[in-house]
């Protein structure tokens, strides 16, 4: 995914607000040249390297990243609110963590609107291949959730 994807939940009638003046934490991490522990992994839109043979912590990556891990237990859920098997990426794991998907079944369950938001447009430099994964997934959700979707 590119630095400047975002998926978010709108409530009601809120207008996202996009400020493109802000950095990622990587870009931010990369302009300032901040010491990495030798510890810590570094993952970033352009590198991913990890401090150990064993490979990327992704418990550690997704607490850096105020994100939750997507259990069978929020899949579950969210088959039993939508009433549609869950996508074959999230079934098999492609996709791990998540920050709002909570907050969407929650509002789902409570019959109120949200509408999804990528943050994927046109002016975002050259497409390829790799942009096809949020496209779809996200083509998916707004099928399934009977939403609009704003790229």
């Amino acid at each position: 995914m590119d630095s400047n994807e975002l998926i978010a939940v709108v409530t009601d009638k809120e207008a996202p607000v996009v400020n493109n003046s802000l950095k990622s934490e990587s870009e931010q991490m990369i302009e300032e040249k901040v010491e990495k522990d030798e510890n810590d992994d570094l993952v970033t839109p352009w590198d991913v390297t990890a401090s150990s043979k064993k490979g990327i912590d992704y418990d550690k990556l997704i607490a850096k990243f105020g994100c939750y891990r997507i259990t069978e237990d929020l899949i579950n859920r969210f088959e039993r609110i939508t009433g549609q098997k869950a996508h074959p990426m999230l079934r098999r794991g492609l996709f791990f963590a998540h920050r709002d998907l909570s907050l969407i079944l929650d509002r789902l369950e409570q019959k109120k609107p949200f509408y999804l938001y990528t943050g994927r447009g046109p002016s975002s430099g050259s497409l390829h291949l790799g942009h096809l994964i949020p496209f779809v997934f996200t083509k998916w959700l707004q099928d399934v959730f009977d939403v609009l979707s704003s790229f």
